[in-house]
């Protein structure tokens, strides 16, 4: 039986639900503070925090320079969930968003990943005084990340991204496009271009996809329209990382 199979088992369903219910115990995340400052420079990943979700899988926190990661992983050390925030100025933007699909069938989704990462980097940053940090940020091209980022509290930067978002996403902005509507592969599914952009898109799919061209140089997310959410955190919250 798969990590995946013992998972869905009623015991470890109430396992991991206990897990993701209850708060962090602020002793030990008081003590990582610390450790996480000290790392803060560092180049390579170091684990601050590691705490049993169940029988079968772990939640792993890392720090590197100004990126704090999460992990959720099975014993075998394969990553299921992987969100990684960066310090920008006075935010914590979310930057990287890794979803295992099979995951979601177990009790466990993204929504609920983010309100846990969330309250581990308030109850990390309660330990400073320094009321730096302000808000959560997530930056997007992508509609379905946008959507489930406003289902989670985060809201748009300013209007006018919030009116044209809202009019791509009903069709009625003729100037871009949302790619699942053309065939781009489903790794590239719901991303915004512009429809001046869909050429060097495509070509660039292509190469990279159906070629197996290494394109180090090219960032999909370049030709992408991007649009900023972001989520105030409570002003008791507020500190430096």
């Amino acid at each position: 039986m798969s990590s995946i199979e013992r998972f869905a088992q009623a015991e470890n369903i109430g396992a991991k639900a206990d897990f993701f219910a209850r708060p962090f115990d602020s002793e030990k995340i008081n003590a990582l503070f610390n450790e996480a400052i000290k790392n803060i420079e560092a180049e390579d990943e170091q684990v601050i925090y590691k705490e049993g979700v169940n029988e079968d899988l772990d939640y792993e926190v890392t720090s590197s320079g100004p990126v704090i990661a999460f992990y959720l992983k099975d014993k075998a050390d394969n990553r299921l969930m992987n969100f990684k925030f960066r310090k920008v100025e006075e935010s914590l933007c979310l930057e990287h968003r890794e979803i295992n699909k099979g995951i979601r069938d177990y009790g466990i989704n993204g929504s609920i990943f983010l309100k846990k990462d969330e309250e581990f980097l308030m109850a990390l940053l309660r330990k400073s005084d320094n009321k730096e940090i302000k808000n959560f940020i997530i930056d997007s091209g992508q509609t379905n990340v946008i959507q489930w980022a406003v289902k989670n509290g985060y809201h748009f930067n300013d209007s006018s991204q919030k009116e044209l978002f809202e009019k791509i996403v009903n069709s009625e902005n003729n100037e871009y496009i949302v790619t699942g509507q053309f065939k781009l592969g489903d790794k590239y599914n719901n991303y915004i271009f512009k429809k001046e952009n869909v050429k060097p898109v495509k070509k660039y799919i292509k190469e990279q996809i159906y070629e197996g061209w290494e394109r180090d140089d090219i960032d999909l997310r370049d030709f992408t329209v991007r649009f900023k959410l972001i989520k105030e955190i409570p002003q008791e919250q507020n500190a430096a990382l």
